[in-house]
């Protein structure tokens, strides 16, 4: 018994557990000497059993594989979203129906003042169907003068093709004074259009360059005769019609007065058809800045020679001229703007020969201006000056 036990000490002396030689490291110098369960005890400190209940700080992850096993932490489980309650979302919806009910209430309250003026006891001024239409009309025609403009800009010329400016409507009643009443009315809003667009279509253009027709006039008195030429012109319109197309053209309305306002009404015998023409011209000659404006237009309605569907086509016609001095120089500028258009008839059918016929002659407008201009101041063929700029010109049915 006692050798078994010498034995068993020899045998246990030296523990190879992995690596490690426990007797070298516990006790280097001295023989390790222990029973058999110290040595159970010694082993169960180094590797735990597997279903042990000793409990660790942090939770631990058994990991096996063919030469050893090892734990890591286990990583925290990641809360879940908190989903929105019933009671969450109707306060959404509530606080949102609240804000369009606000906003509703705003557009109510702007609508019924439009409608019903000012409420009571409120001083504030009424908004009529009349006023908004002048408001939208002047907001109109700046965007009308803006876009000219922006033409200018982006071609460094004048842009052809272009709508002509919203015109005020003008109708003239039966009774004459009335008639020269109205056109007084009308006579300074409509110069100071046709100049105000004259220059936004020709803002950045070089005035002293070549663009439709030069010719010399090398005096202030000459640039008065120009513009004397010019309201001949215009106010015997049936001379281009005659010049160019060999029309036969008569007037059954005439009304020239010295206060700087014409007009007429002219019908023409073109090929298979009669076309009228009823236009008021309005001219102005400044001395003092040396600037002439001269501007004709349609009229829409005309009680007292009413227009004849039936039996004649309508020709709507909108010229604006702005006579000036070249900075600098002793030559005129006109700068001239023409916008025709033939409006259809449901009784008439434009024929073809018609429309060749028409077409040439409203487009040699500006050049008749200019052989009348030559042949009323009796201009050489040698001199150069005058620069006609004709922005748009056509027939266009509505």
């Amino acid at each position: 018994m006692m050798a078994k036990k010498r034995r068993m000490r020899s045998q246990m002396q030296v523990v190879d557990v992995g690596s490690m030689n426990v007797s070298e490291t516990l006790y280097p110098n001295t023989p390790l000497s222990m029973d058999t369960e110290s040595f159970q005890a010694l082993l169960a400190s180094f590797f735990p059993p597997e279903n042990s209940s000793a409990e660790s700080d942090e939770p631990m992850v058994r990991i096996d594989s063919s030469e050893s096993e090892t734990t890591a932490p286990v990583a925290p489980m990641q809360s879940k979203k908190r989903r929105k309650t019933s009671n969450d979302m109707r306060k959404e919806e509530k606080t949102s129906l609240l804000h369009e009910i606000k906003t509703l209430n705003a557009h109510l309250v702007f609508m019924r003042k439009q409608a019903m003026g000012h409420e009571e006891g409120e001083g504030e001024s009424m908004i009529t169907p009349m006023n908004t239409n002048i408001v939208l009309r002047e907001m109109k025609l700046n965007q009308c003068l803006q876009v000219a403009a922006n033409c200018a800009i982006a071609s460094h010329t004048i842009a052809l093709e272009m709508a002509h400016p919203l015109l005020p409507k003008l109708v003239l009643g039966s009774d004459k004074a009335q008639c020269q009443k109205a056109l007084a009315d009308v006579q300074a809003t409509q110069l100071a259009l046709a100049r105000k667009y004259i220059e936004e279509r020709t803002l950045f253009l070089d005035h002293s360059q070549y663009h439709h027709t030069s010719e010399a006039i090398s005096s202030i008195e000459v640039k008065k005769g120009v513009y004397d030429a010019i309201c001949y012109y215009m106010t015997n319109i049936e001379l281009a019609l005659i010049a160019d197309g060999g029309f036969f053209t008569f007037r059954e309305d005439d009304d020239l007065s010295e206060t700087g306002i014409h007009q007429n009404c002219l019908v023409t015998a073109a090929p298979g058809v009669l076309v009228e023409a009823k236009t008021a011209v309005f001219y102005a000659y400044d001395p003092v800045v040396n600037v002439a404006v001269i501007t004709g237009r349609y009229v829409d309605e005309d009680e007292l020679c009413p227009y004849v569907p039936k039996e004649r086509i309508r020709l709507d016609a909108i010229t604006m001229a702005v006579i000036s001095q070249l900075p600098g120089s002793e030559t005129t500028v006109v700068r001239q703007w023409i916008h025709t258009r033939l409006v259809s008839s449901d009784h008439i059918a434009l024929t073809d020969a018609f429309l060749r016929h028409m077409r040439p002659s409203i487009g040699r407008w500006a050049e008749t201006l200019h052989d009348l201009v030559r042949q009323r101041l009796e201009i050489g063929e040698n001199m150069t000056g005058i620069v006609t700029d004709q922005a748009s010109q056509g027939i266009s049915d509505p």
